[in-house]
């Protein structure tokens, strides 16, 4: 079909749209209609899932399924403790030998009633058997499902619940949470696509948008040339190039406008990413694609530019665009070197402020080959499957900025659910349908720039890219080829927009700066586990050292780094948020091992300790909570040891812990002065040789007492709990650390 990236593009100047079909045809699934489109001849249709126009009160939100039961039930029995005996004793018999389930009691409810667990997953089904079995029992008064409440927060379109894009994990988008923050209102997207068709679940959100096919041959909308009508009379291809086939319309236009701001909240369909933001249309693809000279126009008026040419000696300009567009999205291309012309166009737009959104394209080649993909300035994305993964067919490289959904499977539930049209050539009835590609991917991320511009309006299109590759998330599975940062986050971004950026949020925290210099904050879920990891910062490749500290004492988390240039610089944290610019305390440290704490009980700010090359160990107070003080040496012959400094014993005087290289764990008491005890050392660990990393982090799991966080020579976290003067069973808790530099 005329959407799909191919392996013949056409070459200049036709521009192709980005979405690949799912089949030969794009099957589409009507939502209101209740309506299959047939697919073309030859083609297996996917099995239709008709969506109802009910209004669901409770969408699916993140994590659920709609299967899946807490597994938890409410009885509440007859009075009098032999009653209560006796029908427990029953109700458990019969559930354990008819039902095949084992219960055990949580607690007791305020009134009276019994909360019980079965062992395993239970679904919804066997959930409402264990309900209506217990109740025909004697000596039970009413039993239900201890349901999941969840916040209201969120959209009651229907189709919500299949749209995994927006909310499921590990590759949705997770907007409902940004959702809570903004929903894209007073922003306006350009869609410059094929046209769009009307649709109960668009049209709200519809500006006046204008028709760039400039060719009656490719318009094939009865016209003679350019006119205020974007609506897409269909861009059947039936007769294409050499070698191709004919193809029926796609609909691709309105199927990348619902992705990004379908209407949200009106009971009806599916929900677009930025559902309150409006969608400016303008049409620059018709049969077989598009032309070059049209979508360069197109952006141009889109960002409130003028567009005059002149057509066999008649001179002609539009009509000023009265709804400029921050956003612009463009899921087309072809595989040609940027041209100049369209990069004019598009240096223009982002001189206005308005950001451009690109697909990276379908090829599974280097983005670098498809235009305008490779353009600069433009945000070039490309997509991920359902299980988080590079997309089989995206195109990739050092062009690709990040990922979104943009599906991969033969199957409606692995691709992107939007809105569509019935018709094969021409506009028949609004439908809903399944597509894949990174024509899908882009529009997600234009919505999401929307969300980012409904609550900071002042944000650059440098801006937007930034922020939008410093809050992705991980893929999956890694690409070797490149798909840039992550995979988009909108909730971060939006967050980070609103001026709140990612910052270290509890002392139990781990951070680390990855081999490529990219720092990264493990939030510590307090069970012994780690969060969704969040980006902090960038360019940290060369760094030695790192700590987390209050450095000045604000009650507001700090870096302190030590540099392989020798530098050490402070990073004060910001309460809202983010870090504050560099600020250097010292230079010439590049040979001293280091540590930072309260060496002495009186200090107000953390200090350092440190050796230098001869062994001699130093330590420098920090007065003011800002440059580093005259130092004292408080001993020698330290040389090889690795340090870190931490109240171990709990007697509010810091110590210091010290691995040696036969694997021996030290500990080395503080006097509270600044010198060390006279019976100081001791011995608190063997067979520590594996360690090459460590640091105090109480607080990481549930068990209340001094811990260190260590890495292993293999790459390995591993946890070491200590309570009660003794140490408990390590933990591993992450691997393939190897290349992370870990603060201290």
């Amino acid at each position: 079909m005329p959407s799909r990236f191919t392996t013949a593009w056409i070459h200049m100047p036709f521009l192709r749209s980005g979405s690949r079909a799912l089949l030969p045809a794009a099957m589409t699934t009507a939502i209101a209609c209740s309506l299959l489109v047939a697919p073309s001849a030859g083609a297996s249709p996917i099995p239709a899932k008709v969506l109802p126009d009910e209004v669901v009160a409770a969408p699916a939100t993140a994590g659920s399924e709609a299967t899946a039961s807490t597994g938890r039930f409410i009885i509440t029995f007859e009075d009098g403790p032999a009653a209560v005996q006796g029908a427990k004793a029953n109700a458990f018999g019969r559930l354990a030998k008819d039902l095949g389930l084992s219960v055990r009691e949580v607690r007791e409810t305020a009134d009276g009633a019994v909360v019980v667990k079965a062992d395993g997953e239970v679904s919804t089904v066997a959930a409402d058997g264990v309900v209506a079995a217990l109740n025909e029992l004697p000596g039970i008064v009413h039993v239900q499902e201890d349901v999941l409440m969840r916040p209201l927060a969120g959209v009651n379109d229907p189709g919500f619940r299949d749209q995994w894009n927006l909310f499921g994990e590990p590759a949705g988008l997770r907007v409902p949470a940004a959702w809570d923050r903004s929903t894209g209102a007073g922003q306006t997207i350009a869609i410059l696509d094929t046209g769009i068709t009307p649709h109960t679940d668009l049209d709200a959100n519809v500006l006046p948008g204008y028709d760039f096919v400039a060719d009656p041959a490719i318009a094939v909308d009865g016209n003679t040339g350019r006119d205020a009508d974007p609506s897409d009379p269909g861009d059947a291809c039936l007769d294409p190039e050499p070698g191709a086939e004919p193809t029926e319309s796609s609909w691709h236009g309105t199927h990348v406008a619902g992705i990004a701001a379908a209407m949200g909240n009106n009971s009806k369909g599916m929900a677009g990413v930025a559902y309150r933001a409006k969608l400016l249309p303008l049409r620059v693809m018709g049969a077989c694609g598009g032309l070059l000279s049209d979508t360069a126009d197109a952006i141009r008026w889109a960002v409130g530019g003028t567009v005059a040419w002149t057509e066999n000696g008649i001179s002609h300009t539009l009509p000023a665009n009265p709804h400029p567009a921050r956003v612009v999205n463009m899921s087309l291309g072809a595989e040609e070197v940027c041209s100049p012309y369209l990069q004019q166009a598009i240096d223009f737009a982002v001189q206005q402020g308005s950001v451009i959104i690109a697909a990276a394209g379908n090829e599974s080649q280097p983005a670098t080959n498809v235009m305008p993909a490779n353009c600069h300035n433009v945000i070039t994305v490309g997509a991920t499957s359902r299980a988080g993964n590079h997309a089989s067919y995206s195109n990739f490289g050092p062009e690709v900025d990040f990922s979104a959904p943009g599906g991969d499977g033969s199957t409606g539930a692995e691709n992107i659910l939007s809105t569509m049209n019935s018709g094969r050539t021409a506009p028949v009835a609004e439908a809903y349908g399944y597509m894949q590609g990174t024509s899908m991917a882009a529009p997600h991320v234009a919505g999401v720039a929307a969300l980012m511009l409904s609550v900071n309006p002042a944000l650059s299109p440098e801006d937007i890219e930034r922020i939008l590759a410093d809050s992705t998330r991980p893929l999956t599975r890694a690409c070797a080829n490149g798909c840039g940062t992550g995979t988009v986050d909108a909730n971060a971004a939006v967050w980070w927009a609103a001026g709140f950026p990612p910052s270290i949020r509890g002392t139990a925290d781990v951070v680390a700066a990855d081999a490529a210099g990219t720092l990264w904050n493990y939030p510590s879920n307090g069970k012994g586990g780690f969060a969704q990891r969040a980006r902090i910062g960038s360019g940290w490749s060369a760094l030695k050292n790192g700590f987390v500290t209050d450095w000045n004492q604000d009650g507001v988390l700090d870096l302190v780094a030590q540099w392989k240039d020798g530098r050490l610089t402070h990073y004060a944290g910001i309460t809202s948020g983010g870090f504050q610019p560099a600020q250097t305390i010292g230079n010439g440290w590049g040979s001293y091992f280091v540590t930072v704490g309260k060496w002495r009980s009186g200090d107000r700010y953390p200090g350092i300790v440190a050796y230098d090359p001869q062994g001699a160990l130093w330590h420098y107070p920090n007065p003011s909570g800002g440059v580093l003080g005259p130092r004292t040496r408080i001993g020698t012959g330290w040389n090889g040891l690795y340090l870190t400094m931490t109240d171990f014993d709990g007697d509010s005087r810091m110590d210091i812990l010290a691995k040696k290289a036969d694997g021996k764990l030290i500990q080395y008491r503080s006097n509270g002065t600044g010198q060390f005890l006279s019976e100081s050392r001791r011995t608190i660990g063997t067979g520590w040789r594996s360690v090459n990393s460590m640091g105090s982090l109480p607080g990481f799991d549930q068990s209340g007492g001094q811990a260190l966080m260590t890495r292993l020579t293999d790459g390995r976290l591993a946890y070491y709990p200590f309570a009660a003067g003794r140490w408990a069973a390590r933990s591993i808790v992450g691997s393939g650390w190897s290349d992370y530099n870990l603060f201290r």
